[in-house]
């Protein structure tokens, strides 16, 4: 790596719990469809939960493109990369693909239980859910719900953000993150060229969706690219006093994710901010994420009586304990195997500086 690349910063708590904070957020919003059923328009009038969801959607992928381009330009080698990134994302991932089909299917769908196990639409859901987008209807399952058929609605993502590991890996591979010139250059052109990378010529064209998809994109190359700037970009207050006033003036799509982008990551890599950095956490963001869609729907399903305020705690306890399993239990034993390929090259690398440090030794005492 050339001395103008940024060194990858020590990982701080700070990750963690926003991580944490905006997987929980992504619950709460979901809460009021999942309760009052999307057609309220009264509640959804009063307060806008929705907005909350897609918000901290966006922080997520600020952070996921700093800490993703960080990975890539600590390990500089794309097949440890590939290996990380599959063993983070998709063990966990399956296996809640796999126990909503299996497990929380058959207990939930009007169905009975071998009607609903012969039923192809079951085996579909699972193959399109692990290798394309994700699916959102089990035959039978959740149909008597306020928020009825969706299964697992925040598995949606995942897709697209994995689009971005392949674009960071395309740049970490030919060679952009070596120079800070060429990274500025090819991420502040895929930032400006996204709207065409989604088939539009300009923001005004695109729909609802189609904007939060490109915000999302947005937001993950702001923060890669932060990731290489974190020093200039927090170490100032013009940086956020422009970012303000733009923001005032201008009414862009591309404004206000950049500050939001600041903001978020001022706090991640802030060590003023970073008061919790004696704890030892469980990482449970990502199993929280994924588990809190779908065992709000089993507990709407199975206790409809409950008020709005019990089902945000159970919802939260429960969710929170299943991110916990999560990590534990199988993306922590994942994770582990990131380095096993590349060990026996480290240990080589060990006995090799060992084997030369007892040369010099020798070759000192010869001279004397």
């Amino acid at each position: 790596m050339q001395s103008s690349v940024v060194k990858p910063s020590i990982r701080l708590i700070n990750f963690d719990l926003l991580r944490l904070l905006l997987a929980w957020l992504v619950l709460f919003s979901h809460t009021f469809a999942l309760f009052y059923g999307s057609g309220n328009t009264l509640i959804f009038n009063l307060f806008p939960s929705g907005e909350i969801g897609v918000f901290a959607v966006y922080c997520f992928f600020t952070l996921s493109g700093f800490l993703i381009t960080e990975s890539y330009v600590r390990m500089d080698n794309a097949d440890l990369f590939v290996k990380a990134r599959f063993l983070r994302i998709f063990p966990a991932y399956v296996v809640v693909v796999l126990i909503a089909t299996f497990l929380i299917g058959p207990v939930f769908t009007n169905l009975d239980v071998l009607a609903y196990l012969q039923n192809m639409t079951v085996y579909k859901y699972v193959a399109f859910s692990i290798f394309q987008k994700a699916n959102f209807n089990l035959p039978g399952v959740f149909y008597q719900n306020p928020y009825p058929y969706a299964v697992n609605g925040s598995l949606w993502t995942i897709y697209y953000e994995l689009r971005m590991y392949f674009v960071t890996l395309a740049l970490g591979f030919f060679g952009v993150f070596k120079s800070v010139k060429k990274t500025t250059f090819a991420l502040l052109a895929l930032i400006l060229l996204l709207p065409l990378y989604h088939g539009f010529f300009s923001l005004e064209s695109m729909d609802g969706v189609q904007l939060i998809i490109l915000k999302m994109h947005l937001a993950y190359l702001l923060g890669s690219l932060t990731f290489f700037y974190q020093k200039q970009f927090f170490s100032t207050v013009y940086v956020f006093a422009a970012l303000v006033f733009a923001n005032v003036f201008l009414d862009s799509a591309y404004v206000s994710s950049c500050l939001v982008s600041y903001c978020v990551l001022f706090i991640g890599v802030n060590r003023k901010l970073n008061v919790f950095q004696k704890l030892n956490i469980s990482d449970v963001s990502y199993g929280l994420y994924l588990y809190a869609f779908l065992i709000q729907q089993a507990i709407i399903a199975a206790f409809p009586q409950l008020s709005f305020l019990q089902y945000l705690v159970y919802s939260t306890l429960l969710s929170v304990f299943a991110g916990w399993l999560s990590f534990v239990y199988i993306e922590k034993p994942f994770l582990k195997l990131r380095y096993k390929k590349f060990e026996h090259r480290f240990l080589q690398i060990e006995k090799f500086k060992e084997y030369l440090k007892i040369k010099v030794k020798i070759l000192q005492k010869a001279s004397l």
